[in-house]
């Protein structure tokens, strides 16, 4: 994460692109639009949520761990989806 936030974001914000203000990202653009739209914001949620670490007992298998994840995901994700669209 900090090498995103400190080397790959200011890179792409200084790279020539077609994003807002003629850089490849504009980090600050997208700060925006996430901190305008609610449908977004609970995405952003649910994929943070997905993809963090399970707080399982360490006794359990790993392919268990990876198939409640794969719950989270699948049980969650068609919601937002339609949600947005």
């Amino acid at each position: 994460m900090l090498l995103m936030l400190f080397l790959v974001f200011p890179l792409a914000y200084y790279i020539p692109g077609n994003d807002t203000g003629g850089s490849m990202e504009n980090i600050w653009d997208s700060l925006t639009m996430v901190s305008n739209s609610k449908p977004l914001q609970w995405i952003l949620l649910a994929f943070f949520l997905s993809v963090s670490p399970p707080s399982l007992p360490p006794s359990l298998p790993h392919h268990r761990v990876r198939l409640s994840e794969s719950v989270k995901m699948s049980t969650i994700s068609p919601y937002f989806y339609q949600k947005t669209n």
